[in-house]
């Protein structure tokens, strides 16, 4: 979103606070951000324009540190922990939207976790950190930042072996595609059963089953499995 000075009207970037990385620098260096310094006391300047003027684009209670587009969409992917920080999550590129809670300033920004939960957590109970753009739950749930709530502070994180694979998180924002998803547990169980139909071999058994592995890499060339995979590919778009 583009934010104009509020007494020229020239478009304004963004004063990035901490220890500036070389990137930054260079960043500066292209007039693309400003530098703000190292330390961030209250009341300092979100933006600054060419001509030297600065405000604070806060003032409507989202982070002037987290950019959003002219749709008000949030960039798709930025790390996203929770309040104990043993959760990870991944922003969704969903566009903010007010809270629902009644009399609350705060925003909700769409956050998918690894545990398989999509959740709109309220900027009331997360901050940003403005040198990685990662974000931490602060306040409220562990997962839900449900701030203004009554005990348990919102949906509370599903117990690990009903999380999903991680392989099932694809994408930036870990999008989760129901027709394919399954847990963790699912996935341990399946090689459990693996293992054990290994383990019941016997010993001529185990010798023909690594045999026929052997063999299937062995003579299969290398461009018929690429094409094979591409065929698969191809087939479940047409199902799909």
């Amino acid at each position: 979103m583009v934010s104009r000075c509020p007494e020229c009207g020239e478009v304004g970037v963004r004063v990035v606070y901490g220890g500036p990385t070389p990137e930054m620098v260079e960043a500066a260096d292209r007039g693309e951000v400003a530098l703000g310094g190292c330390t961030v006391d209250p009341g300092v300047p979100s933006h600054v324009c060419p001509v030297g003027h600065s405000w604070d684009r806060d003032a409507d209670g989202w982070p002037s540190w987290l950019d959003v587009d002219d749709d008000n969409r949030v960039p798709e992917g930025l790390v996203v922990r929770s309040r104990s920080g043993e959760i990870e999550g991944r922003t969704t590129g969903a566009p903010r939207r007010r809270c629902a809670a009644k009399n609350c300033p705060g925003w909700f920004l769409t956050v998918s976790w690894e545990t398989g939960q999509l959740i709109h957590i309220c900027s009331q109970g997360w901050a940003v950190d403005p040198g990685s753009r990662n974000i931490r739950v602060t306040g409220g749930g562990e997962i839900s930042a449900r701030f203004v709530s009554p005990p348990p502070l919102g949906t509370p994180p599903l117990p690990p072996e009903q999380w999903p694979a991680p392989e099932q998180l694809t994408g930036k924002g870990w999008r989760i595609n129901p027709k394919h998803a399954r847990t963790r547990s699912d996935a341990l169980r399946r090689v459990d059963e693996h293992v054990a139909r290994i383990a019941a071999m016997t010993g001529s058994e185990l010798d023909e089953y690594v045999a026929g592995i052997e063999a299937e890499t062995a003579v299969r060339d290398p461009q018929d499995l690429l094409d094979e995979a591409a065929a698969r590919k191809q087939w479940k778009y047409r199902r799909n």
